[in-house]
This record gives C-alpha cells, structure tokens and sequence, in this order.
C-alpha cells in the first residue's frame, strides 16, 4: 500500500468514528486534497495545512491538486482560509516613528513604528524575527 493510499484509508476510518473535528497534516498531492475535500462535505470540521502565498492561492492550489472548481466555489465547505508567514519586526531601541495608513490615498503621522534608525539588524531584531507570525 502507497503513502497516498494509506492516508486516505486513515481519514476514511477517521469518519466512522463520528469525531467533532478532524486535524489533517499536509494536503500534498490529489488524493490527499479530494479526501480532505470530501471528509469536509460530510459535516465535519476538517483541519489542515497546505503551501500558499495568500488566502486566495489555497483555493487556486486546490485547483491545481485536481479539486473541481464546483466543490472550492461550495459556501457550506470553507469556514476559513489563513496565510501565515514571518514577519520583520523592528527593535524598540532602533526604531523611529513611521506612518500609518488610514484610507485610499491619506497617510497620517501617529506612534506607529516602520523603520529602522540602523542599515544593519540588531541582535533583537534577529531574535525576534524567528519568533515572530503574521496572519492574513
């Protein structure tokens, strides 16, 4: 039996045992993503992760892996989509007052901080920079 073969066997004893939610690894190839896809369409809360840039390339990912565009455009099948990455922070010993954005074509001064006094990264901000997600 291949790995493939294996998961989708996994997910569908998953179901008869009528859990509240199913946390799924990584949907890699099409028989994971159309396993995933159908656990979900039975009504139950289907976890899992999957490589994309930005909420929006999940869906076209999924495309690509071989789901039919009929099952993505499904309202009652996605709860939510997440894009999470590292994000740069800036030390707070060399920081300077930045802007914020406030509407379509107005930037206005407040105590947001966006740049860096320093060229080079300080020691914190290499720290904190491995320690440090942003969620879209």
């Amino acid at each position: 039996m291949d790995t493939a073969q294996g998961w989708v066997d996994s997910v569908k004893s998953a179901l008869r045992l009528d859990p509240d939610a199913i946390l799924n690894g990584e949907i890699r190839d099409h028989a994971s993503a159309i396993t995933a896809i159908k656990a979900a369409m039975t009504g139950h809360l289907m976890l899992t992760t999957l490589h994309a840039n930005d909420p929006i390339n999940i869906l076209e990912r999924l495309e690509m892996e071989g789901v039919q565009a009929r099952m993505i455009a499904d309202p009652q099948l996605f709860i939510g989509l997440l894009s999470q990455r590292l994000v740069q922070v800036i030390c707070p010993h060399c920081r300077l007052p930045g802007m914020r954005w406030r509407a379509p074509g107005r930037m206005k001064n407040d105590a947001r901080w966006k740049t860096s006094a320093s060229p080079m990264p300080c020691i914190f901000v290499t720290i904190m920079a491995a320690h440090t997600a942003g969620v879209e």
